[in-house]
C-alpha cells in the first residue's frame, strides 16, 4: 500500500461548501468546484489475440463503471446538512461514494468480453492489485488455428506451417558437419606438425 503518512482523505468541494450559493446560477448548488483524490489509479485493459493483434478497443477505466475524473461522470456524492460539521453517518455517505474510484494497492477484478471467432481468456473473473497509478491488464484470446496450422501451445493456439523448422534443422546439420571438418583437420595439422612432416 502506498505512503500515506498524514492520513490525508479523499475529499471534494461543492458549491454550496465554499460559497452557500449557486455560482454558476444554474439552478443546483451541489456542482462540483474540485477535489482530491488520494493514490488514484487507472487500469487499462488490452484485449489481444495470441499474436498481439489488437481484437478490441482498449478500456481505460479510473474507478468501478467510471472513465473520467470529470464529476459530472463520476458518483453521486450526498451533500450534508451542515458541509462544514458533516455527522458520522454523512461522511460514511461521501467515503462510500468516493470508493468508487480505484486506489493504488486495490485488488480489482475484471471479466474479459466475449470476442467472436476466439477463445475467452480464463479464468472467467481475473484479479490483481493495482500497483501504479497507471496499471495495464492484458487478455490474450486464443483464435481458430490458422490454415495448414498445427497446436503449438498450452492454451490451444495454433501456429502457422512455414517450412522454417526444417530450415533450422538443415543449417545446424551443415553447421555441425562444418564444425567437426574443421576440428579433424585442425587436430590432423597438429599431429603433422609434432611429427616434423
Amino acid at each position: 500500500m502506498p505512503s500515506n503518512p498524514n492520513n490525508l482523505k479523499s475529499a471534494y468541494e461543492s458549491e454550496a461548501a465554499y460559497a452557500g450559493s449557486d455560482l454558476n446560477q444554474n439552478g443546483t448548488k451541489a456542482d462540483s468546484l474540485g477535489g482530491h483524490l488520494i493514490n488514484h489509479a487507472s487500469v487499462t485493459l488490452r484485449y489481444v489475440s495470441e499474436s498481439n493483434a489488437v481484437l478490441q478497443t482498449e478500456l481505460t477505466l479510473v474507478g468501478n463503471n467510471l472513465t473520467t475524473y470529470l464529476s459530472a461522470d463520476g458518483p453521486d456524492i450526498p451533500q450534508p446538512v451542515d458541509v462544514y460539521n458533516p455527522t458520522a453517518a454523512e461522511q460514511q455517505a461521501i467515503d462510500t461514494a468516493l470508493t468508487n474510484y480505484y486506489h493504488i494497492g486495490q485488488t480489482v477484478s475484471f471479466t474479459p468480453p466475449e470476442i467472436a471467432g476466439y477463445t475467452t481468456p480464463s479464468p472467467a473473473t481475473q484479479s490483481f492489485v493495482l500497483g501504479a497509478a497507471t496499471t495495464t491488464h492484458t487478455f490474450v484470446y486464443v483464435g481458430p488455428p490458422a490454415a495448414g496450422g498445427t497446436t503449438n501451445s498450452s492454451t490451444g493456439g495454433e501456429l502457422a506451417n512455414t517450412g522454417v523448422q526444417i530450415m533450422l534443422i538443415t543449417v545446424a546439420a551443415l553447421s555441425l558437419i562444418g564444425l567437426g571438418s574443421w576440428t579433424v583437420r585442425r587436430k590432423t595439422s597438429r599431429a603433422y606438425r609434432v611429427l616434423g612432416r
